[in-house]
């Protein structure tokens, strides 16, 4: 998972290519930001980049923005649709 946040992609990104909600994106997130003793995604950003991750790939067919493109605006603002792909 921080490997795709490293390689720029938003939690509704996240969520498609691992096929999990969107809460328990964040969770795994915040859960993240403990482990590695940092407080916000640009730091863990910098922290994994520095840890060799970053470049993942989503699968084929999925590009930037477009697990977001086929959540309903209102439900994303929510957290509360599960993103499938």
């Amino acid at each position: 998972m921080l490997s795709l946040i490293c390689s720029g992609y938003s939690n509704i990104e996240v969520a498609a290519a691992l096929n999990l909600c969107l809460n328990s994106v964040k969770s795994s997130v915040r859960s993240c930001y403990r482990k590695i003793e940092v407080d916000s995604r640009s730091k863990a950003v910098l922290w994994g980049l520095g840890h060799g991750l970053g470049g993942a790939q989503l699968p084929t067919g999925l590009g930037a923005g477009a697990a977001s493109a086929r959540v309903p605006k209102d439900m994303r603002a929510q957290g509360r649709m599960r993103v499938t792909t």
